[in-house]
Parts: C-alpha cells; sequence; structure tokens
C-alpha cells in the first residue's frame, strides 16, 4: 500500500511540474515555430534546387538503361 501512496505522490509531483511549466512551453512553442516553418521552407527549396534534378536525371537514366531490354526489346516482340 506504501508504493501505490508513493506512486499517487509521484504522480501528483509530475502533474504539478507539468501545470507549472505548461505556460512556458507554450510560450517556445510559439516563439521557435516561425523559426521553423522559416528553415524547412528554406531546406526544401534548397533540396529542390541541389537534389531533386540529380535525382530526376538518376531516374531518368536508370530507365533508359533497361529501354531495350526484357519484355521490351525487340527479340521479345519477335517470339510471338
Amino acid at each position: 500500500m506504501k508504493s501505490f501512496e508513493k506512486l499517487m505522490g509521484d504522480i501528483q509531483t509530475v502533474k504539478g511540474l507539468v501545470d507549472k511549466y505548461k505556460p512556458v512551453v507554450q510560450d517556445k512553442i510559439k516563439e521557435y515555430k516561425p523559426i521553423i516553418k522559416k528553415d524547412a521552407t528554406k531546406m526544401k527549396n534548397q533540396f529542390e534546387k541541389d537534389v531533386l534534378p540529380g535525382m530526376k536525371k538518376f531516374g531518368d537514366s536508370f530507365k533508359d538503361s533497361f529501354k531495350n531490354s526484357g519484355v521490351n526489346s525487340k527479340s521479345f516482340k519477335k517470339s510471338f
């Protein structure tokens, strides 16, 4: 029974700390939200500018390397 009472006391302590610091955390969220959004937009634009064209080229070259093989090859089509 003592362990249950200790657990309830610990829960009340944590609840008190949460209630005490909740306004501080909410203020920090409001403070950092525009900064994080700005950084995320900057990273997205940088990715689209630097990485995406390279990935598209890689995908196209990968697709082109299989253009005339497998079911797309002339020999496969002639077999029917």
